[in-house]
């Protein structure tokens, strides 16, 4: 609740501050004429519009989940991000082709001092702004304020950018106001082509971070019973977890005992990531042979680059069976070769045949 209440706070803060830079903005417009200012005034309008749309977003995604969304709003974020993304696009293009025509038809402009003076003190205000919603995110971890701290940051560079241009146009390179506003609206665009492409990974789904696995395989080693972790899949990865793994037990357990640890694993992961979590429990291996086979397996699968792991070699009565993974993308052919030199080098360095290869999905991020 402490950080949702953070995330609000920093959006009503940008509201506020974007309107009143964007009203001084557009004062010194009227009296320089300058069209790089007007672009970076409406780049600063565009912000205070996504910081209304993020207090959006914020509301929503705080919903309770409902009959029809059971697993809570919290990707509505990433809806809201789209429509800040094309706000900034479109915003972009049009100033360009403003400035554009600017370069082909120069126009004469009078700076005076006290532009440029209000001009230096919008940047400090943005740099301000900016520096205060980058705290924000440190503390609450919010993609959404975030893309709004960005807004900001890239608003203060855009600023400085025009600040610098107007200088020069004192010195009569009269071109350099509509050089300015090309390059702005350009970087407008382009921040926004960028929010676009990180919501769009955000809504059909992105792997979840390494410090994230590796902190449940922490959670889950450190519970009684546990040998080892493996075949993760985590999903819908910020806004509700589900996470699901293996674990593996000692094979004389009671299946009383088993679900007891399994028990423990979930009621740890959930507290600590939120969520679902849940563990399937896989009887650990005490064969020797097996054991050396596939930690021979995890030491050869480091040298060939297609393969993400080897999850585990069990022992059956017509052989062996091996779960491999491969990144993703891997081509069907290059697959079968690299199990035919797999099953090949296990022949050799352990006599073993009759062995059938396994292929899981991989869920998690790519080495």
């Amino acid at each position: 609740m402490r950080h949702s209440q953070e995330t609000v706070k920093a959006g009503i803060f940008g509201i506020a501050g974007n309107v009143i830079l964007f009203l001084i903005k557009i004062i010194l417009f009227f009296f320089s004429g300058s069209i790089a200012i007007l672009a970076d005034s409406f780049h600063t309008l565009s912000d205070s519009i996504s910081s209304m749309l993020m207090l959006a977003g914020i509301y929503k995604s705080r919903t309770p989940p409902d009959r029809e969304h059971p697993y809570g709003h919290g990707k509505t974020e990433y809806f809201v991000m789209v429509f800040m993304a094309i706000i900034l696009v479109f915003a972009g293009f049009m100033f360009s082709k403003e400035a554009t025509l600017r370069i082909m038809k120069p126009i004469e402009l009078k700076i005076d001092v006290w532009i440029l003076s209000g001009l230096l003190f919008t940047i400090l205000i943005k740099e301000a702004m900016s520096l205060y919603a980058f705290r924000v995110v440190r503390r609450t971890g919010s993609k959404i304020v975030q893309v709004d701290a960005w807004h900001h940051r890239f608003d203060t560079i855009t600023s400085v950018f025009v600040l610098f241009s107007l200088i020069v146009q004192r010195f009569g390179i009269v071109r350099m106001d509509g050089i300015a506003g090309f390059v702005v609206g350009i970087i407008i665009a382009a921040l926004g082509l960028k929010f676009l492409k990180d919501a769009y990974d955000r809504i059909m789904g992105v792997p979840p971070s390494i410090d994230m696995v590796r902190g449940i395989k922490e959670i889950a080693m450190g519970v009684d019973g546990v040998r080892a972790v493996h075949d993760f899949i985590i999903s819908n990865v910020e806004s509700f977890p589900i996470i699901t793994f293996h674990i593996e037990v000692d094979r004389n357990l009671s299946v009383e005992k088993a679900h007891s640890v399994a028990d423990e694993v979930e009621k740890m992961v959930q507290k600590e990531y939120g969520g679902v979590c849940v563990v399937h429990v896989d009887p650990a291996c005490e064969d020797q042979s097996v054991r050396e086979m596939l930690k021979c397996l995890k030491e050869r699968i480091k040298d060939v680059e297609v393969v993400q792991d080897v999850y585990t070699v069990s022992k059956t009565e017509k052989g062996f069976v091996v779960e491999i993974v491969f990144k993703r993308n891997t081509e069907a052919g290059k697959k079968e070769e690299v199990i035919d030199l797999i099953r090949k080098e296990l022949v050799k360095r352990f006599g073993v045949e009759n062995i059938e290869f396994q292929e899981r999905p991989g869920f998690l991020p790519e080495k």
